[in-house]
Order: C-alpha cells, then structure tokens, then sequence
C-alpha cells in the first residue's frame, strides 16, 4: 500500500511531514484518512489487476465491495483534500510569511 509512503515522500520535498500534519491538525481524522486511502488504492489495484488477495485484504478491513463502500471512501478523499489545503496553506504561510491562496 504505496500512496501514503509516496505522498509522504512528496510532501516531504516541501519539508512537510504530511501525515504528521494531518494527524495533529485533525486528530479524530487523519489516521481513518490515512487508511481509507490505503484500503482504497488497495481495493483499487484489486480491481485493476484481478488481485483476490488484495481484495481479501480489503474485504477482512470492513469494506465490502459495495456502492456503500464507494461513497465512505469518496467522503473519506473529500475530507481528506480539505485537510491537505489547510495543512499545505499553512505550512507555505509558516515557511514563506505570505498566504498563498
């Protein structure tokens, strides 16, 4: 499960820790964002690659494959985005001492 670590990589150019970030700013959240995103690519390469056994893996973690699924992990992303705008607005703020949007 590849996104986080990838992303955590990108963010980290900008010399931001993301899922730190995410975590303190939103700590009810960030980790279930975390893993909503994992289970998602996962269920996702599942999909793509006819991979049972990235799909059992999905499947054992409480989502099914189902339309229900499908709108929590869109919900999941949506919130998620929201949360990076304004960790990424505010560590831009903190490093550059200018709002960049």
């Amino acid at each position: 499960m590849r996104i986080p670590r990838r992303w955590a990589a990108i963010f980290g150019l900008l010399g931001m820790r993301i899922w730190d970030a995410l975590r303190s700013t939103y700590p009810a959240k960030g980790e279930l964002w975390r893993r909503k995103l994992e289970l998602l690519n996962a269920a996702r390469n599942g999909i793509a690659h006819d991979d049972q056994t990235k799909l059992g893996v999905v499947r054992a973690a409480g989502w099914p494959l189902t339309l229900a699924s499908a709108r929590s992990w869109r919900a999941g992303l949506d919130g998620l985005v929201v949360g990076m705008d304004h960790v990424v607005k505010r560590h831009v703020q903190d490093t550059l001492k200018v709002s960049p949007w």
